[in-house]
């Protein structure tokens, strides 16, 4: 599945996903958690943006990977960073 497909399907479903977005910044662990308004494709990145205005840019590097786990459920990893669109949890 391309990526341009995957992000069109995140997109038809905002308002109904959240994202888990989990990191390293220097020595400190990162774990964030909202619901999903946005999923865009720039040029080198991929912009993911939460309704409480949390911006999560992904750089299409040599780390970067993504899949499809499931019907509803999304992983983009980078060298730093671990995203998991997913469901609302209720």
């Amino acid at each position: 599945m391309t990526l341009q497909r995957i992000i069109s399907e995140i997109s038809r479903k905002i308002g109904s996903l959240e994202i888990i977005h989990y990191g390293r910044v220097n020595k400190s662990i990162i774990k964030a958690k909202d619901l999903l308004s946005g999923a865009y494709i720039l040029d080198d990145s991929i912009e993911l943006r939460g309704i409480t205005g949390t911006e999560i840019s992904l750089n299409q590097n040599k780390f970067f990977s993504y899949k499809k786990i499931g019907e509803n459920v999304y992983r983009f990893n980078n060298n730093s960073f671990e995203v998991l669109i997913r469901p609302i949890e209720y």
